[in-house]
């Protein structure tokens, strides 16, 4: 049985040699945004509460500017939110990666028949 290859690839952008963007950092962003908790969102993306944070302070300080915010509740743990910018950064990178996938799959098999 002979096995066929396919193609992957990863998309990010950097801003000064610094990733700011991913696929990873979309779907954690994403995590945030559905789970309002950072802690729940690190678990979902099987990463330490810690690496999490770093990854989240890593990200606002090479856009310079907030992509969460913390609100306030009544029971013991404060709910983060998406700010409209960190909204605005996943909707515009989900956009500008769609359409990706099926371009690298037609250019691999116009040079891998």
């Amino acid at each position: 049985m002979e096995t066929l290859m396919e193609p992957k690839f990863n998309l990010w952008i950097e801003k000064d040699g610094n990733v700011v963007m991913s696929l990873w950092r979309a779907n954690f962003l994403k995590a945030i945004a559905s789970s309002h908790s950072l802690k729940d969102a690190a678990e979902k993306m099987r990463i330490s509460y810690h690496e999490a944070q770093m990854k989240l302070d890593e990200m606002e300080t090479g856009l310079g500017y907030k992509l969460v915010s913390y609100i306030p509740c009544d029971n013991e743990k404060d709910e983060i939110r998406l700010t409209t910018e960190g909204e605005k950064l996943l909707k515009e990178f989900e956009e500008f990666g769609t359409g990706f996938d099926k371009d690298v799959a037609n250019k691999f098999k116009d040079k891998f028949k």
